[in-house]
């Protein structure tokens, strides 16, 4: 697994850069982050006021959930008397989605002319950075559980029990398997975040990202082979 990181709006769009190649590539996660945007779970906050709310947090899709599929739980309609009375169908997941996390981390509130200033901007990155490291965590120690489950399950699986069968099943050790590979998150992977609809110095994100603590591979978009070759703390570029 892999996860792929933006820099994105609040407002649920992605509409240029590489936010909108997610959006072709993905559309269910896109779905999922429209969703996250302009639906607020506050009854006393307007949609202005959660969107603002959102600036400097990251939102973090996890793979075969991209969209509302399989975590049906995560789905919920728009609140009695939203403006918005639109249906949302649960879109599927293809297999090609379910290979990688999505990270979309809440550098500005609004997009285009509208766009924060640049130390708006980087200061939302910092934070968006602690949010997802702090998520990472915590998604690491549920794959230090789950690992830990499915150790047990393997041992458990070649003994046999009072009726001669296995005492874990095969389909159990399956399930755990695909558990585990669910909650790996992997490196993190960005292009020059910030540097382009947002206006911000590259050097400028590059410094907050060399700060941070989140393992972040830079990466080229003309060049798709193009590899690390200096490290920092928080960044590999």
């Amino acid at each position: 697994m892999l996860c792929l990181t933006d820099a994105c709006n609040t407002k649920g769009v992605w509409g240029k850069g590489v936010a909108a190649a997610l959006k072709n590539y993905s559309p269910s996660a896109f779905e999922y982050y429209h969703h996250h945007c302009t639906h607020c779970k506050d009854p006393t906050r307007s949609l202005n006021e959660h969107q603002q709310a959102l600036v400097g947090t990251c939102l973090l899709i996890e793979p075969y959930s991209h969209g509302f599929s399989n975590t049906q739980h995560l789905y919920r309609p728009p609140s009695p008397g939203h403006k918005d009375n639109r249906t949302y169908p649960k879109p599927t997941t293809s297999e090609e989605e379910k290979r990688f996390w999505i990270a979309c981390l809440y550098t500005s509130n609004n997009y285009g002319r509208k766009v924060d200033p640049p130390e708006s901007v980087l200061k939302a990155t910092a934070s968006a950075l602690d949010h997802l490291d702090r998520k990472i965590d915590f998604y690491e120690e549920i794959l230090e559980r789950k690992t830990g489950s499915l150790d047990r399950a393997k041992r458990h699986s070649n003994m046999i029990d009072e009726t001669g069968s296995s005492f874990v099943s095969e389909a159990l050790v399956n399930s755990l398997e695909e558990e585990v590979e669910r909650a790996e998150i992997g490196r993190c992977y960005a292009v020059k975040i910030n540097s382009g609809l947002f206006g911000v110095p590259w050097e400028k994100t590059k410094d907050v990202l060399m700060t941070g603590k989140v393992d972040m591979v830079v990466v080229s978009p003309p060049d798709g082979e193009t590899k690390a070759t200096v490290q920092g703390q928080g960044v590999e570029y």
